[in-house]
């Protein structure tokens, strides 16, 4: 059985609509109101304003939250605009000038375990410079998704804030039908059929966490090397993963396209994102590829000529093919493929303000081992507006173009 859910609006609605209702009544009838009409209309008056108070306040609290989150949105995408895609920010730094990480400190040592406020910091893609801090053990090995050029990923889409906990949005899917056309004065005009899909997925979270000494903390330098190489890495890591798998199991992109006989692997590249590109009548703008795949990519050389094709050994980073698409490489990529697309316009990274650092002694042994718990999550979530703005191209390490 459908329920129906009542607004403020309906009840004012309703009142009105009854007072009316009992003064039409006396009204046809030409008479004075009855005592248990007058007493129901100045009921229903008091109803009303008591309604209509309500209704002020709460239009004065929407307009209150809708002007934080405007801010906060504002605040967030400053913070972005600063950075340009391949960055490198260091987190360390900004978790050890955080004053969030000098109180954890300065309550440290009075004879029982503390915690530290969350806090959160800017989450750009980070490789790290600085050693490990010499006070710890070893971390397990860590390293960057994009080991060669200057991005990865999530450089490649945009990146805007989220307000809650899911991010409502409309997906399109195919088929469309109908285009624009050119038509005589007075003439039906064409019609254009979409196929939105309404979407409200959750977000996801991205977390770990790594024990460290005590002394370490009192080291910032070590320290803010420990959190880029292990905390913030591994977070950024993960991330690469989750958005190739998203893309991988997107429905509704345009279908995986095998290599050809006599093609290379950046004309088979290139030939896919013609095939998106007429698909999504968007710009393709980027392409990630699996780290074989960059490596055939790089190491092609000319027929006849001998001379390398894209890039040389001695020459920057690549950083594009064919001078339009963007390149990021990815060890989470399938062997021998890439994906293409339009991540500038097809696609989002919606982000729940930045990444998120806490520490504790209040784990297992911890206070007594005078060790620290750190603990870093990150939640977003990637939408895709249009799933024709993707495809694949396969088979790139069997061609010997």
């Amino acid at each position: 059985m459908a329920t129906a859910v009542r607004t403020i609006h309906d009840e004012l609605r309703e009142a009105h609509e009854r007072i009316k209702a009992i003064v039409a009544t006396a009204s046809r009838a030409d008479r004075e109101l009855t005592p248990d009409e007058d007493r129901e209309l100045r009921e229903l008056q008091a109803r009303m304003e008591t309604l209509d108070a309500k209704r002020k306040r709460h239009a004065r609290f929407e307009e209150i939250i809708s002007a934080t989150n405007s801010k906060a949105a504002s605040v967030a995408l400053d913070l972005r605009a600063q950075l340009l895609p391949g960055q490198s920010v260091d987190l360390g730094a900004q978790v050890t000038k955080h004053p969030a990480f000098a109180e954890f400190l300065s309550r440290r040592g009075g004879g029982t375990p503390v915690s530290s406020s969350p806090f959160e910091i800017e989450a750009a893609a980070y490789v790290p410079t600085t050693p490990f801090p010499p006070t710890t053990a070893s971390p397990p090995a860590a390293s960057p998704s994009a080991p060669f050029g200057p991005y990865i990923a999530r450089d490649l889409f945009v990146s805007l804030p989220a307000s809650g906990g899911s991010v409502p949005y409309l997906q399109d899917q195919p088929p469309a039908t109908g285009a624009a056309d050119i038509v005589a004065a007075g003439a039906a005009k064409p019609e254009i059929t979409l196929s939105p899909t309404l979407k409200n997925d959750p977000l996801v979270k991205i977390a770990d966490w790594t024990g460290v000494a005590n002394e370490a903390l009192e080291d910032a330098a070590g320290f803010a090397a420990w959190v880029n190489s292990v905390l913030a890495l591994s977070v950024i890591d993960r991330e690469d993963k989750y958005l190739v798998d998203t893309l991988a199991a997107l429905v509704g992109k345009v279908a995986d396209r095998p290599a050809g006989s006599g093609e290379n692997a950046a004309y088979a590249i290139l030939a896919q994102a013609m095939l998106v590109q007429a698909a999504s009548k968007l710009p393709v703008d980027g392409c990630i590829v699996a780290s074989d795949t960059f490596a055939k990519l790089v190491t092609m050389k000319a027929v006849g000529g001998g001379g390398y094709l894209v890039g040389s050994p001695l020459g920057a980073p690549t950083s594009t093919l064919w001078g339009q698409l963007r390149l990021a490489v990815s060890v989470n990529q399938p062997s021998g493929t890439a994906v293409v697309g339009a991540f500038g316009r097809a696609a989002a990274i919606y982000r729940k303000a930045q990444l998120r650092i806490d520490l504790s002694e209040s784990h297992a042994d911890f206070f007594t081992s005078n060790l620290t718990a750190i603990r870093a999550e990150q939640r977003e979530l990637l939408a895709v507006f249009k799933p024709l703005g993707f495809g694949t191209a396969t088979g790139l390490l069997a061609i010997t173009a």
